[in-house]
Order: structure tokens, then sequence, then C-alpha cells
């Protein structure tokens, strides 16, 4: 079989962070007229579909191994054999690649957060991941000019080949809600009280903790009517901050809502408050933005 031109790593196109990136990145090359002819896709069956439609003309070989596992080395050395190019959109890029590697680094709280990689073991295979990508990566993509300074600080050698392409909020947050879509979604939202919004994993670096404690205090000292919504996944080593969202009664979470329903959250908030300790870039902030929703964020990191 002849060799395609890219190949692409999707696996993790259904998470939040990369998924977003993985999904913007397609349809924006296939909105300009690529019929995925030059392109070969790794990515698990459940995602062949979408890609389809994307891509007509595009090869799709079904992945077996999970992310960060030893299985994916394997797997990914094998499919680097079948391409030119390998396009590997997270820092879990082969030790041994058999095309040209490009690989996007978003950030690096894998590497300099023990809470992210886990045992010593964890930290030391991530060091491991970012050095190979440091010797083999031909070009790394960094989503921002903190990553690339982080990236450059703990890996010199890279610095010649590291550009920055920086991330950008969907076209569909751009959008003008009609009214009665706004008030549908309140319906179906259940939200009847103004209330303020937060988009993001529920993990410590997003520095929820804070945000609940800025909320109690403001609700406390000023009897404000608003609710606290939060969109974003529940992270089950963060059983503490669980527990407290469980008994805070002006709380709610949202765990799964796609763009159509985020656009809405959006336009119904008062305001986005991203209180982040650690970002590689920060979308939540700019989809906000793009809708005309107040932002009031932290100023650490890239955002």
């Amino acid at each position: 079989m002849d060799k395609r031109q890219i190949g692409l790593d999707i696996r993790m196109w259904g998470h939040p962070g990369i998924g977003r990136y993985l999904r913007e990145l397609l349809k924006a090359i296939s909105a300009c007229g690529q019929s995925g002819k030059n392109f070969h896709f790794l990515g698990y069956a459940k995602d062949e579909t979408f890609l389809r439609e994307l891509f007509p003309e595009a090869l799709y070989k079904k992945a077996v191994s999970n992310i960060y596992s030893f299985r994916e080395q394997l797997e990914l050395t094998n499919f680097s054999g079948q391409v030119k190019l390998l396009h590997v959109p997270h820092f879990n890029a082969p030790f041994i690649c058999h095309s040209k590697l490009l690989v996007t680094v978003h950030d690096l709280i894998y590497l300099k957060d023990s809470r992210y990689s886990g045992s010593s073991f964890g930290k030391m295979y991530v060091y491991a991941l970012l050095s190979g990508i440091q010797k083999k990566a031909k070009a790394v993509i960094a989503v921002s000019n903190f990553t690339k300074r982080d990236l450059i600080a703990s890996f010199p050698q890279i610095e010649e080949r590291v550009e920055v392409i920086y991330e950008a909020a969907s076209p569909c947050f751009r959008q003008k809600p009609e009214s009665k879509d706004l008030l549908q979604a309140r319906t179906s939202f259940g939200i009847s009280s103004p209330f303020i919004l937060f988009v993001g994993s529920l993990k410590a670096h997003k520095n929820v903790p804070v945000l609940l404690d800025a909320f109690e205090a403001v609700k406390n000292r000023h009897g404000i009517e608003h609710e606290l919504v939060l969109v974003g996944r529940k992270d089950p080593k963060e059983q503490a901050l669980l527990k407290r969202l469980e008994s805070m009664a002006s709380v709610r979470i949202f765990e799964n809502k796609d763009d159509r329903d985020l656009f809405l959250l959006y336009h119904l908030a008062d305001v986005l408050v991203t209180p982040s300790l650690w970002e590689g870039f920060g979308l939540p902030v700019l989809e906000a933005m793009s809708c005309g929703t107040p932002v009031i964020c932290s100023d650490r990191s890239s955002l």
C-alpha cells in the first residue's frame, strides 16, 4: 500500500481539551476542501463515522491501545511506518518513529505537578517522552508563548524547532442566539436564577476551591441571588473537592455539554470566572469573549 502523506493520532478525539484541538483542526482542514486522500488516521472505532463524514477518502486504522500505555508505543511506531509525516497532538509521541514527526505540546503540567504524573515512575515516563520529542521531532507546535518558554526551559535543544500556533475559539461561539433559544435553554437546564459560570475540568490546577471560597464570601457578604454553574468533568482523585461541591446548595455541575449547550450557557451567564493556576492556553476565556460574556480570570501562565 502506498504511504499517505500525513498520519494523525486522533485517539484523544473524545477528550475535552486535546479532543477539542483535534476536532477544530480537522473541521478547519476539511473546510479548506481536503477530501482526505492524503490522510491516514489512527483512532478508535467509535470515532470513525464522524471522520468519514469529514474525509471520505482518508484511510482509517482502528486503534487498540490506551493513552500513556506501553502498547501505544508499539502501535504508534508501527503506524509511523505507514505514513510520511506523523502528527501527534500530545506529548505521548513514539520513542521510535519511522516517519517525520510533528508534535503539539499544550502544557507541561504532567511534568511539573506530581499530582498528574502520579508516581515517580510516571514523572520519569513523562520526562522520557518529552526528551524523546527533543531528539526525534522535526517540528513542535506550542499553543502559547507560555508553553514554548516552559518547554525550552526544560528542553533547550528543541528551541529552533518550536513554533507557536495559537488556538482560537470555534466559529460556533461567534453566532447570535435567538431569545426563544435562551428561554428554552433556561428551562432545559433548570436554571431560574442568575449565575456565575466556570468551564473546565474539576482539577486542582483549575483552582476550583478558591472559586468556591470567593463565591461563598460574595454570597454571604452581599446576598447575591446567583448560583455557581460548573461545566466540566469530575476528577475522581479530587474526593475532598467533590464532597464539598455536593454539600453546596447553590452550586450545580454539568459534566457533559455539547458546543450548542455551552454556547447558550455562555450567553446566559452573567460572568465567566477562570481562576486557574496553570493553563497551556485557556480556550473557555476566548469562547466566553466571543459570546460577549464578561470574564474574570487569573494572571497566571498563558492567561
